[in-house]
C-alpha cells in the first residue's frame, strides 16, 4: 500500500514537471535590444512568436508590458539608457518593464506583431525617429517553397 502510494507520487511529480517544461519550451522568447542614436533612444523587443504589448507613459514613468513574461538585464538597460532613465526596474510578475526617465519625454511605439520599438524622445527632438525594420517573416523558417514546371516549344515556352 504505502509502495504504491509512493508510487502515484512519484508518477504525479514527474508529470507535473514535464508539463511545466513544455509550457516553458512552448513560451514565445524576446530579445532586448537598446540603442541610443541621432539624439533619441529606442528599446526593441523581438518576439519568437505573435505576442500583444503596451507601453504607457505617466508622471515620467514608462511601463512596458507584454502577455507574456520575458527576462530582462536591467542593469545593462539602465547604462545604455543612462542620458534618459534613471532607474529600471522589472515587476515581480516578469511581464512588464518600468523605466523612471530623468526628465520629460515623448513615447513613440511601432507594433509589428513580432516585434515591438519604444523610442524614448526628448523634448528638443524634432519629427518622428525612422521606423525600425520589420521582421523578416520567414527568419527561422525558410523561404516559402513553390514548384515550377517549364514547358518548351518552338516559338513558345510555358510555365505551370
Amino acid at each position: 500500500m504505502i509502495l504504491r502510494a509512493l508510487t502515484s507520487v512519484c508518477l504525479l511529480s514527474l508529470w507535473l514537471a514535464s508539463s511545466a517544461l513544455a509550457e516553458d519550451l512552448e513560451r514565445p522568447v524576446a530579445k532586448i535590444a537598446v540603442a541610443t542614436q541621432g539624439g533619441f533612444a529606442r528599446v526593441q523587443f523581438d518576439w519568437s512568436d505573435k505576442v500583444s504589448g503596451r507601453a504607457e507613459l505617466a508622471s515620467n514613468v514608462l511601463v512596458i508590458s507584454f502577455n507574456h513574461g520575458f527576462e530582462a538585464d536591467i542593469d545593462a538597460i539602465a547604462r545604455q539608457l543612462d542620458p534618459f532613465v534613471a532607474l529600471v526596474r522589472m515587476d515581480p510578475d516578469g511581464r512588464s518593464l518600468r523605466l523612471a526617465m530623468k526628465g520629460p519625454v515623448r513615447l513613440n511605439t511601432t507594433d509589428y506583431g513580432t516585434r515591438f520599438a519604444f523610442d524614448i524622445l526628448p523634448p528638443a527632438f524634432a519629427g518622428t525617429p525612422p521606423p525600425p525594420p520589420s521582421p523578416d517573416p520567414y527568419a527561422g523558417k525558410g523561404a516559402p517553397q513553390m514548384s515550377v514546371r517549364v514547358t518548351e516549344r518552338e516559338r513558345t515556352t510555358r510555365l505551370q
